[in-house]
């Protein structure tokens, strides 16, 4: 019946945007006049020969300006125009406020150069990220800057330094409409692991991830990062680096079934093309145009990714010991921000850098590095679905939500939901708080969830509750169940809330999970950074009983029984590991934990 109703409901959304389409469509056509489809059939052929025609060739100059003469007769007639900044001059006439609305995208990569579009405009929408890659003076003298500066001193702007050329046209709009700007915090394209790194350092954990795929479709663990032995900067390039990223990826290609079959691939250097140059060539040769076309497999920096998204992103940190240069500043921030959100589903990471070799305590290389070593080790910060067992004797999973969107809204209710689930041995996340929800509970076996949201609360306010509502019935649409208790209820009435709950869960089809808690310990254990040869055979093998690494094991998607963990790296490696580590990380045998182990500073 569930079913049924989702599929009626889906055909229902699908004839109304048909409708809409038709009658938008029906509405143009009768509002044009002859003299304007006789300029739109001029406009088309006039595309057709400027596109055909060479860049340089004799007739090109002629076929431009026929279409610029076609596009000034219709520019009216035409209720909607997409273009880059650089083409609206070229393209429409220089009117002002000729458009209602003029949306300039990706502003933070654009500068001041974009403000022609705007002056079109009655009504502006800038759309961009400061914390972004923005435009960079780097090739600008700084007496080139002063005399621009000294220009502008006189047009008696009041925000010269918002037009110099290190400087955005995004950095313009939020000076002009500082009381008009509106933060967007939900976020829709990658899962919570790949998100934490940026959401922590440079959104301030402001960021609420909203992208949880279903389990057959969800890579596990997020993120993987693999130690290159004898890896090397040689200038601006790290070749062994590079022959193990790309060792790595043919390798995963080749399987059978390949984890990676139908996804997305690509690859970005934290430092500088000339890698990026290195990787693509190497590519190239070791991989075929069919397999680079089914991955739409791009290799580049950071600056190169940004508005892009893949599903598996490959980084490259290139630096070595002894030749690991500071990455600090708002440049380095903003692309290593870029850098680290493009994955979708999974990022992995290749270094040839322990993080006592970067001296630097705020240097991105050993943010990067202990982010892997976060994840590695179980922290909150590292998305994983767990079984509730680790939120024995707490009251409340960090990253839950309730219907205000925050864990800690009302930790008692949110507690006692996490325990109950846990006793009967259902598995959850909270790392991403779908509509306001306390747990997203999971089937074992199949793809079947269920959003449990407890509504209300000191914390809640009435606009957070109907906006919770609102994001609920919107997904609801795409399949997502939806179980709301009151919180007042669930304190009050809770054996009822749990006969309900219980009840939900059931017509939802989710099952507890096959391996029900034990009622202790449920962390997952800490791993060895993965080296090369681990890598290309799989990861499969017993977990090392060292952390001094701290990094993430390989596994494929996370299947029935858990995922699968790294292969143990030697004892003499994982020794002298820890001793490079110097205390950041510490070495306790499994079998005995000696008094002498050393401790986490």
């Amino acid at each position: 019946a569930g079913g049924a109703a989702r599929r009626l409901t889906l055909e229902r959304e699908s004839a109304v945007c048909a409708l809409v389409a038709a009658a938008a469509k029906q509405a143009l056509r009768e509002g044009m006049s002859a003299e304007t489809c006789a300029g739109l059939m001029r406009l088309v052929s006039a595309v057709s020969q400027s596109s055909s025609a060479a860049p340089d060739g004799a007739r090109s100059a002629r076929y431009r300006s026929d279409l610029a003469a076609a596009l000034t007769d219709c520019a009216a007639s035409v209720p909607c125009w997409i273009m880059p900044t650089w083409r609206v001059s070229q393209c429409l006439p220089a009117t002002l406020r000729s458009f209602d609305l003029v949306v300039i995208d990706e502003a933070s990569q654009s500068n001041v150069g974009a403000v022609l579009p705007l002056l079109r405009a009655t009504r502006v929408l800038v759309v961009g990220d400061g914390k972004q890659v923005s435009p960079t003076a780097a090739f600008v003298s700084e007496a080139r800057i002063g005399d621009l500066k000294a220009g502008l001193l006189r047009s008696r702007h009041p925000y010269i330094e918002q037009l110099l050329p290190e400087r955005s046209v995004f950095d313009l709009a939020q000076t002009c409409y500082a009381d008009a700007r509106v933060a967007l915090q939900q976020h829709f394209r990658c899962v919570p692991g790949c998100i934490a790194f940026s959401n922590e350092h440079f959104y301030h954990g402001r960021l609420l991830p909203r992208r949880l795929p279903p389990r057959s479709r969800r890579l596990e663990p997020a993120l993987v990062d693999i130690l290159v032995p004898g890896g090397a900067k040689k200038g601006k390039v790290n070749p062994a680096e590079a022959s193990a990223l790309v060792d790595y990826l043919v390798a995963q290609l080749a399987r059978s079934p390949s984890e990676l079959e139908g996804l997305s691939v690509g690859i970005i250097s934290l430092a500088g093309v000339e890698q990026a140059r290195l990787l693509r060539s190497l590519l190239l040769g070791r991989l075929t145009d069919a397999q680079l076309a089914r991955h739409r497999l791009v290799v580049g920096d950071a600056t190169s990714f940004q508005g892009d998204e893949r599903d598996v992103i490959l980084l490259s940190m290139v630096a070595s010991k002894g030749a690991a240069p500071p990455q600090l500043g708002r440049t380095y921030e903003q692309r290593y921000n870029v850098a680290l959100s493009r994955a979708r589903d999974r990022m992995v990471l290749f270094r040839s850098l322990r993080a006592s070799d970067v001296p630097n305590p705020d240097d991105l290389k050993q943010w990067t590095i202990q982010r892997f070593a976060a994840a590695a080790a179980g922290q909150p910060a590292a998305a994983s679905l767990r079984l509730s067992s680790q939120v024995e004797g707490r009251s409340a999973l960090s990253g839950g939500g309730g219907s205000g969107g925050s864990g800690t809204a009302d930790g008692t209710a949110d507690g006692e939901l996490h325990a109950w689930l846990h006793a009967r041995g259902f598995a959850f996340t909270t790392d991403c708080a779908v509509a306001g929800s306390a747990a997203v509970v999971e089937d074992e076996q199949h793809d079947r969830r269920l959003c449990v949201c407890l509504d209300g609360g000191a914390a809640a306010s009435l606009a957070e509750w109907s906006e919770s509502i609102k994001e609920g019935r919107a997904l609801a649409s795409a399949g997502w169940a939806f179980h709301r208790i009151w919180r007042s209820s669930w304190l009050v009435h809770r054996a009822r809330c749990e006969a309900d709950l219980a009840s939900a869960l059931e017509a939802a089809g989710i099952r507890p999970s096959v391996s029900a808690p034990s009622g202790g310990g449920g962390t997952r254990p800490k791993q060895p950074p993965h080296h090369l040869e681990d890598a290309l055979s799989g990861g499969a093998g017993a977990a090392s009983s060292s952390a001094a690494g701290g990094t993430s094991g390989l596994s494929g998607r996370k299947r029935k029984g858990g995922s699968a963990v790294a292969a143990a790296a030697a004892e003499e490696e994982e020794e002298e590991e820890v001793e490079e580590e110097g205390g950041r990380a510490e070495a306790e045998p499994a079998a005995t934990k000696q008094a002498g182990a050393k401790k986490r500073r």
